[in-house]
Parts: structure tokens; sequence; C-alpha cells
């Protein structure tokens, strides 16, 4: 690969060679964002969908399943978006702290409903 000579980026004291941007549904997780990461540029892990694709979000419809059944309408729809929320949230936390287990570089979130 010929050298593209492409600048480094600088925040504050941070100095990275760029950064992987964030792709949801489970391309941009631990794996991809580690590996950018120990190759000195900042990676992204993707918060979207990863709640469902981890399982938690079909767990939690189960677990609250009366709830969800004596619901309609709007309520339900409040219901279904607050567990959600709740499955990306304890998805997302797992997957920063596997994560920062592969690597100590620079990592970022990209949150999106």
């Amino acid at each position: 690969m010929a050298d593209q000579n492409i600048p480094s980026l600088e925040i504050g004291n941070l100095k990275i060679g760029g950064i992987q941007g964030g792709m949801g549904l489970g391309i941009s997780a631990k794996r991809l964002a580690s590996a950018s990461a120990n190759a000195g540029w900042g990676g992204t892990i993707a918060s979207v969908g990863l709640g469902a694709i981890r399982g938690h979000f079909a767990e939690l419809i189960k677990i609250n399943r009366d709830r969800i059944q004596k619901a309609s309408g709007e309520e339900r729809k409040k219901i279904y978006d607050e567990i959600y929320a709740l499955a990306n949230h304890v998805a997302l936390i797992e997957e920063i702290e596997e994560t920062r287990k592969l690597t100590k570089g620079v990592i970022g979130v990209n949150i999106m409903y």
C-alpha cells in the first residue's frame, strides 16, 4: 500500500490516525472498534440494535409479557419503547466493557435510536 501521508487527527491532547465510522446492527462492535483503536485510530461502537442482537430485548419482552398484553395502543408502544431503551442500555454497557478488555486505545460510541 502506498504511503498516503494522511495527517493525524488532534483533539486537545489526543492525537489519533482518524476515527472509524459507526455502522449499526452489530458491524461496529467490540471487534472492529478494538482493532481500530489498537491500530492508532479511534474505534467506534454503534449502539443501535445492540439490545436485540444480544438477546436482551426478547428476554425483557418475555419478562413483561403480562404487562404488555394488558396494555393497548399508545401505552403498549410506550412499554415497547421503554424495554427497547433498557435492552440497548444494558447491551451497550456490556459492549464497552468487553471492548475495553481488548484495547487500551481510544473508543467512542455512536448512539442512535
